[in-house]
């Protein structure tokens, strides 16, 4: 697990006792050690890595092309856009510095810390790129650089979430038949409209721009002032409509204080319905498939838990003047990307409570 410490260690066979300690970084694990040692070159492999470059090119025939009934039932061309999520990785030094989450706030999971009531770690978005008619499409992006895929509705959300991750090596092209498509039968023999066009598209940010300059959606700094300005007035004090609380508030536990009131009641779990299908109102991953976004758009825009069915008519909201477009999709991409209270990489800029 990750709160263990891998190092590497001689080990005594015939005693079957671990030996003396060869190296081991207190910061990181240490894993799966290659002898530095002469030995005969390889046959017949050249490397498709340039060093020189500092990005790879991707190119997928269809993300039509699946075994995933999910992606099956959808319809040739509701796939506009393809989105790149980079993960960040935590230091062993990093998730000291964070409080481990207890279970039973928000939709904590094992693992989950400070960062957000949710099993998702820290993201950025690297980039968003056209599907072309065929489902095809074919980018340069960011190499060396771990990251996962969302297929995108007309709207920015997204339709499918992949839950791996893949990356790209300087130089290196790459080439998918589709999203999780059945590995024992062959694809067509075809050429997609995207690779067609011969040039890679250049995905929404710059595609060499340092991994700082990437965007991230953060629940203080993004989702709470419009909360604020447009959502507390209604949804506060004593009855609060709807019985949702989005008070600024911070909320003591007896475990520590950790998020605000709106955060908390936001992510707030339903009993009956597992965490892997979301909570009330946001189901972290999912925007399709929150409730709150339901709201924003006026219309249920995913589809319902049959066992736990959120009952609530559908109406507009905020009532009178709904939000911006900008605004909406800001929601949809904090959900879409994990739904995370802090998702700032690096030292926390609102360490204080009164700064969050």
């Amino acid at each position: 697990s990750w709160e263990e410490d891998y190092g590497l260690y001689f080990f005594d066979f015939e005693k079957g006792t671990v030996g003396k300690a060869i190296y081991d970084d207190p910061e990181w694990n240490d894993v799966d050690p290659v002898a530095l040692v002469e030995h005969p070159g390889p046959k017949g492999r050249i490397t498709i890595v340039v060093d020189s470059k500092s990005t790879g090119h991707l190119q997928c025939l269809s993300v039509y092309d699946s075994d995933q009934p999910d992606v099956q039932r959808l319809r040739p061309g509701q796939v506009k856009k393809v989105r790149f999520v980079e993960g960040i990785p935590v230091s062993r030094k990093e998730a000291e510095r964070l409080s481990k989450l207890p279970l039973g706030i928000g939709q904590a999971g094992p693992g989950s810390t400070s960062n957000g009531a949710t099993c998702f770690v820290q993201t950025r978005i690297i980039g968003e790129a056209p599907v072309e008619e065929d489902g095809s499409f074919y980018v340069e992006i960011a190499a060396d650089t771990p990251f996962f895929i969302q297929l995108l509705d007309e709207d920015g959300l997204a339709l499918k979430t992949m839950r791996g991750w893949m990356w790209v090596r300087r130089g290196s092209r790459r080439g998918c038949i589709g999203c999780h498509e059945d590995k024992e039968l062959a694809p067509r023999e075809w050429v997609g409209m995207a690779l067609r066009k011969a040039t890679p598209a250049q995905i929404g940010y710059p595609v060499k721009a340092p991994p700082e300059e990437r965007k991230t959606l953060d629940f203080r700094r993004d989702i709470m002032p419009i909360i604020r300005a447009r959502c507390v007035g209604c949804h506060s004090g004593p009855s609060p409509a709807g019985g949702l609380d989005l008070s600024p508030e911070m909320v003591e536990h007896e475990e520590g204080t950790f998020f605000n009131k709106a955060y908390e009641s936001l992510l707030q779990p339903v009993e009956g319905k597992p965490l892997s299908v979301g909570g009330r109102y946001v189901h972290p991953g999912d925007s399709r498939d929150s409730p709150l976004i339901w709201h924003l758009w006026g219309r249920q825009l995913g589809e319902q838990y049959d066992k736990v069915p959120y009952v609530r008519p559908i109406v507009q909201m905020p009532p009178g003047k709904p939000l911006s477009d900008d605004e909406r999709r800001l929601f949809a991409e904090w959900i879409d990307l994990g739904a995370q209270w802090d998702n700032i990489p690096g030292p926390d800029p609102y360490e204080t409570l009164e700064g969050r």
